[in-house]
């Protein structure tokens, strides 16, 4: 999330867990470990203020290879373009569908 953040100027774990509004510990575990899988209601929550899907900031690589900086940016660019779905929403709820 570190990477993701700062590409959005966001600089800090503080920055990140007052932005976010999420618990304490799981900002900053988001922050510091780049392993940790967050559970659904924080993939929500981070949709809901970034508009980031999880298969944008989730995937597998073989160990010891770094995903190709372009595709993190390719991945990157259309959240920047957007408003976040919540700001789009105005405080509408949307349920979240599983397929």
């Amino acid at each position: 999330m570190k990477d993701w953040a700062e590409k959005l100027g966001i600089d800090t774990a503080y920055a990140f867990w007052k932005l976010t509004e999420l618990n304490e510990q799981t900002a900053y575990r988001l922050w510091k470990d780049a392993e940790y899988i967050p559970r659904h209601k924080v993939m929500w929550r981070l949709y809901e203020v970034f508009g980031w899907q999880p298969g944008q900031y989730l995937y597998a690589q073989p160990e010891g290879k770094q995903q190709p900086e372009d595709k993190q940016q390719q991945q990157l660019e259309p959240e920047q373009q957007q408003k976040s779905p919540a700001k789009q929403q105005q405080g509408k709820k949307v349920k979240a569908k599983s397929i």
